[in-house]
């Protein structure tokens, strides 16, 4: 007989004819059905590959969309203007370096979503030149000793005047700059949300 070779069917495992295109036993295709019931090796590889990738995707899209939907709840949450003390109320000034050092002019503006904790920090003392509170939508504009600072602020939407934080805990914003202010020049900044400060010399 042709092609009289025994093999095994890659199904059952019964012996057939190699040149007989039906196994007998299982009534399968005898060349064909490891292909049909058993992937590749590197098929399952791919698979893995795939399963894993889309896993992290998943992961990174919840990331993604929780975080989203916090920001949105934090600025859709009503301001509670009632907590807030008067625009500018100071809580604290070194008035020995206000008598010690020459004076510069500082604006400072606010956006219309938070109210704004501020401190003017001197990076040679590390002290608190000035910190006062601010309104959302509002405008400042005082005397500042010169010399190195840095900005650091809390924003929110509920002031504990206690506590001296907003809503349930303190989240300062420190400035990645050190804003040098030379005597007689004016500085002016603007405060967008919780980690952003546009600085602009106006002279």
């Amino acid at each position: 007989m042709e092609n009289s070779e025994i093999k095994r069917c890659n199904r059952c495992q019964k012996w057939v004819y190699d040149g007989s295109p039906m196994c007998p036993s299982c009534t399968q295709r005898h060349n064909e059905v490891y292909n049909h019931f058993r992937p590749k090796k590197e098929d399952n590889v791919k698979e893995s590959n795939y399963s894993i990738q889309s896993t992290l995707i998943k992961y990174f899209l919840g990331f993604v969309l929780g975080f989203a939907l916090i920001y949105s709840i934090l600025n859709l949450r009503p301001l509670d203007i009632n907590s807030f003390p008067e625009n500018y109320s100071v809580y604290e000034v070194d008035n020995d370096l206000y008598r010690n050092r020459s004076l510069c002019n500082v604006q400072i503006f606010t956006d219309k979503n938070f109210g704004y904790f501020i401190s003017i920090v001197d990076v040679e003392t590390s002290k608190n030149v000035l910190s006062f509170f601010m309104h959302p939508n509002s405008e400042v504009k005082f005397a500042l000793p010169v010399g190195s600072f840095r900005i650091v602020y809390d924003a929110g939407k509920k002031w504990n005047n206690d506590l001296l934080y907003f809503d349930s805990k303190r989240d300062y914003t420190i400035s990645d700059f050190i804003y040098i202010f030379e005597e007689n020049k004016t500085y002016s900044f603007r405060l967008e949300g919780k980690e952003e400060i546009r600085y602009q010399d106006t002279q």
